[in-house]
């Protein structure tokens, strides 16, 4: 069973964030080898959330380059302290400092590791969902129930 927290379903790809986590994907800013692309401040991350910023050394790249694009990367204050910067890309990649935290599409990042992924014929299988159906006036708690999920202590 996984169970998912949605906590603004008015942003679209704040949704996509939570069910790429369904999916198996951790955040972008925790890959092993985040350090070479950008440094995180841990003195300005809310202490109750550093666990969000920590390296993943089991991560799984996909073999792919480091995504700034990436909806699973957090934007360069997001956790701060006092609004507080708590990521900062590193050179040759301080253009890419706006770009982190995007909510607005899947990077071509993404979209090659869902394919890299699911392109399989074992993806996830969902066999229920609670509620079957959500008032749109509503942000209730969905369980959803099958097999093949990863990441169901950090959703």
């Amino acid at each position: 069973m996984q169970t998912l927290f949605v906590a603004n379903w008015g942003i679209r790809f704040e949704v996509v964030h939570a069910l790429m986590h369904v999916l198996g994907f951790w955040h972008e800013h925790q890959r092993p080898d985040r350090d070479t692309f950008v440094q995180v401040q841990p003195a300005n991350v809310d202490p109750t959330r550093a666990n969000e910023f920590a390296v993943v050394p089991i991560g799984n790249t996909y073999g792919l380059p480091y995504d700034f694009a990436s909806v699973m990367h957090f934007g360069a204050t997001e956790a701060g302290v006092n609004g507080a910067t708590t990521i900062v890309a590193l050179p040759p990649n301080q253009s890419q400092q706006a770009t982190m935290g995007q909510r607005a599409q899947l990077s071509a990042g993404d979209v090659e590791a869902l394919r890299r992924t699911y392109g399989s014929l074992q993806p996830p299988v969902i066999t229920s969902a609670s509620p079957s159906s959500i008032p749109s006036y509503q942000a209730p708690f969905v369980t959803l129930t099958g097999v093949r999920f990863d990441e169901t202590s950090r959703v």
